[in-house]
């Protein structure tokens, strides 16, 4: 996955972009609660508000005992999110009121990809003192949630087939404006996988239609290749998917800024 092919994507003024999840899976620590609890106080500043979430398991299984909790640290504006548990680091940035910062480094902005691993780095640190153990990751994982609203981005039924002309087949059965729709699909790729899920709803702050799509990959860490450049080719795989999903004559409607490598 790491030999990244040379493609040129369109850079996007407007991007419809919701989510964006950077993800480390390593072996399991001795890492409890009660060290998140210490290492939100370390981060509070950064992180002035938390919460308790059950942890996130690859596979179905029977828990014996206190299960594995996973602990959030959200950022004051909300739009940084840092969650931690025994086996897993991820750092999400949600769409609040702030543009888009990108993945990748651009003019004198962090990406999202500099920052994901700059925490992540922290995080090992803390992990060095306080367990005498640094996390061995084995895999990454990136997704992206793209949000499709109508009313911003397509009009009705005949325009959501002009933006995304794989939806056409699907609204052909249906007789009605706005069909509830879901699609799910998963492949491997080299050292990885990648999936891909699509489903129609109501935003709720809006009542309006959306179409929300959800692309991720999982790769394996292995020897040769640095964990950065793990995530760059499972963000170009990505962005060949978002890609293929919406022709290049709909992009304006994003606000093509120009050709990028």
């Amino acid at each position: 996955m790491p030999d990244v092919e040379k493609v040129d994507f369109p850079k996007l003024e407007r991007p419809p972009i919701d989510e964006v999840i950077c993800g480390l899976v390593f072996s399991p620590l001795d890492l409890s609660v009660l060290h998140h609890g210490v290492y939100w106080d370390l981060r509070h500043d950064d992180f002035p508000r938390s919460e308790l979430h059950p942890s996130i398991e690859d596979e179905p299984s029977i828990m014996l005992g206190v299960p594995p909790i996973r602990t959030w640290l959200i950022s004051a504006a909300d739009d940084l999110l840092i969650q931690l548990q025994h086996d897993r680091f991820y750092m999400n940035w949600r769409k609040r009121s702030a543009e888009y910062p990108r993945f990748n480094d651009h003019a004198d902005v962090r990406g999202l990809l500099t920052r994901a691993l700059k925490e992540y780095e922290q995080f090992s640190a803390f992990c060095k003192e306080s367990l005498s153990t640094t996390p061995n990751a084995t895999r990454i994982e990136l997704a992206k949630i793209d949000i499709f609203e109508r009313g911003r981005d397509w009009k009705d039924r005949d325009d959501l087939a002009a933006l995304m002309p794989w939806t056409e087949s699907v609204l052909s059965l249906c007789d009605i404006d706005s069909p509830e729709m879901m699609l799910k699909f998963s492949r491997s790729i080299e050292n990885g996988k990648l999936s891909f899920s699509a489903t129609s709803g109501l935003k709720a702050a809006t009542g309006e239609r959306v179409i929300r799509t959800e692309t991720r990959v999982s790769g394996t860490i292995g020897t040769g290749n640095s964990t950065k450049e793990i995530f760059l080719a499972a963000n170009h795989e990505l962005n060949k998917v978002f890609f293929s999903l919406v022709p290049p004559s709909a992009l304006d409607r994003f606000g093509v800024l120009e050709k990028r490598k």
